[in-house]
């Protein structure tokens, strides 16, 4: 067990961050809200779309990012963008230079997942196409847990850890309809709390916003004491310290 004095716990704790919302709800473009504070960062870019915002940093802010950006395939046509992600990851865990690492998006890291457990011959599906196996529910059931451990071991880090996913809605076991971050349907019931903050971007009169508080199916969360609507402001979660009592 770790103890902290409550000052401690105020100043330092670093924040971890859902941002998910529907394709154009400017969850990768909120990104330029991020205070100097949170440099220097580290963007593991699966949806390859951070380079198309990088000019707009301020200049000094710019020379403390760093992309990286997974190749899918290796010459055989094997997937292989989770295993370089996992080996990132390994060694961003032990490296203290980066104070915020960035996962754009968690949706496209549960696809390459999939497509690895599928190419590596964890699936028992005969239907192929160019060669890689149809993925079966057990793949999904593989990606799953993989992706949970791949997501704890950013949120156990000391660092900022802030992930986007795309939106889903799916219905649960009572048939009930729900919103949330595009995952497995498990995944996304279970990945959302291990963070501080649940971040729904929606665009609203022209004007993107993030709703901070469950509504309707959407599921949402603030520790930082955001309004129910508030703008996509980055500089708000990183100046207001997260409450270790709230839920």
């Amino acid at each position: 067990m770790t103890e902290y004095k409550a000052a401690d716990l105020v100043q330092s704790a670093p924040r971890k961050v859902l941002n998910y919302g529907d394709t154009g709800t400017y969850k990768t473009r909120s990104l330029l809200t991020l205070p100097p504070s949170a440099f220097p960062i580290y963007v593991l870019d699966f949806d390859r779309g951070f380079w198309s915002i990088i000019n707009e940093f301020p200049k000094p802010l710019q020379d403390e990012i760093r992309v990286w950006i997974p190749k899918r395939l290796d010459s055989s046509g094997t997937p292989i963008a989770y295993e370089s992600a996992k080996n990132k990851i390994e060694e961003l865990y032990n490296d203290p230079t980066w104070k915020t690492i960035i996962v754009d998006s968690g949706t496209l890291l549960f696809d390459e997942i999939v497509s690895f457990g599928a190419a590596k011959g964890m699936t028992k599906s005969k239907t192929r196409i160019s060669g890689v196996p149809i993925p079966t529910q057990n793949d999904y059931g593989t990606a799953h847990r993989l992706t949970v451990n791949f997501l704890m071991v950013l949120v156990e880090s000391e660092r900022n850890v802030i992930v986007n996913c795309h939106e889903s809605v799916i219905e649960d076991d009572r048939g009930a309809m729900k919103g949330g971050p595009a995952m497995a349907k498990r995944l996304s019931e279970i990945a959302p709390r291990r963070f501080d903050e649940i971040l729904h971007s929606v665009v609203k009169g022209g004007e993107p916003q993030w709703e901070t508080r469950g509504k309707g199916i959407f599921q949402s969360r603030t520790r930082s004491n955001l309004d129910e609507v508030s703008a996509q402001d980055y500089s708000l979660i990183f100046k207001n310290p997260p409450s270790p009592l709230s839920s």
